[in-house]
């Protein structure tokens, strides 16, 4: 019945998919570091087998049903990685150092050159907000306690505790 219900998500998927002439493509999130994607329009079929997919198309591929997370539908036909592990390594090294001491965080990884900075709440508003910094410390001894947002024009975002 599992396998069932499944065939008719991706039959449905595939079926609505195809009506996009923008590329889509179904992805095949397999929770390693490579997904398989496959254009719709050089697909062929996908056949439930005992224990997987059998996916073809251009090429032939047996994906188990054990190794695959969730199969999409990218209708953009611009698949951007979702995994914790693909995200992880198109990230910087972009961190916070927070000296409780001293009342002061610093940034580094950032990125090259100045970079605003934006210190939000939990509640979404703009605590605090620095125009080209570069480097050195920011002083949060006013703020408080609390949990904040760090956000750089550089698109980096992380959060810290006070």
């Amino acid at each position: 019945m599992k396998n069932r219900n499944k065939m008719l998500l991706i039959g449905a998927a595939v079926a609505s998919a195809s009506a996009f002439a923008a590329g889509p493509q179904l992805v095949f999130d397999t929770g390693d570091e490579n997904s398989y994607v496959v254009n719709i329009s050089s697909l062929s079929r996908v056949e439930f087998k005992e224990g997987g997919l059998n996916v073809v198309g251009q090429e032939e591929r047996f994906l188990p049903y054990s190794g695959l997370g969730r199969v999409t539908i990218d209708h953009e036909g611009t698949h951007t990685p979702t995994s914790v592990r693909q995200v992880a390594g198109t990230l910087s090294a972009f961190r916070i150092m927070t000296d409780r001491a001293a009342g002061t965080i610093s940034l580094s990884g950032f990125g090259d050159g100045p970079t605003d900075v934006m210190i939000f709440s939990t509640a979404g508003n703009t605590v605090l907000s620095i125009n080209g910094y570069s480097g050195g410390d920011i002083a949060v001894a006013g703020l408080p306690t609390g949990i904040y947002i760090v956000k750089t024009s550089a698109g980096n975002c992380a959060k810290f505790i006070k």
